[in-house]
């Protein structure tokens, strides 16, 4: 009984330092992309500290419209295809290099 009561909080501790950083991680993609779009008033990237607006030098990623009728347009279709490139393109390059990591390590050990 005592080994449970140490080990659940444990875990329970590391679930939440796992969703930390995964939010954590989110959260710096998502400036970091919406810095690389070409519209926009820019980041904030250090609000509430400073009101200073950022855009990065390179910026692929065309801006999405406000407009939810816009997004069924040839606009949005362009858009969905730019951001499918820059952004689904690097994302499931990470995921397949990561599964075939895995896959290595897994046929060594």
């Amino acid at each position: 009984m005592a080994g449970i009561l140490i080990t659940v909080p444990a875990i329970a501790r590391a679930k939440m330092v796992d969703l930390a950083l995964s939010v954590s991680r989110r959260c710096v993609s998502h400036g970091l992309l919406d810095a690389m779009t070409d519209g926009g008033l820019g980041i904030a990237f250090f609000s509430p500290f400073s009101n200073t607006r950022y855009f990065l030098p390179w910026r692929p990623i065309m801006v999405g419209p406000i407009n939810v009728l816009h997004a069924f347009s040839a606009w949005g279709g362009k858009i969905a295809l730019s951001e499918l490139k820059w952004v689904g393109g690097p994302c499931a390059a990470t995921v397949l290099a990561i599964l075939a990591i895995r896959k290595q390590t897994a046929t060594r050990a």
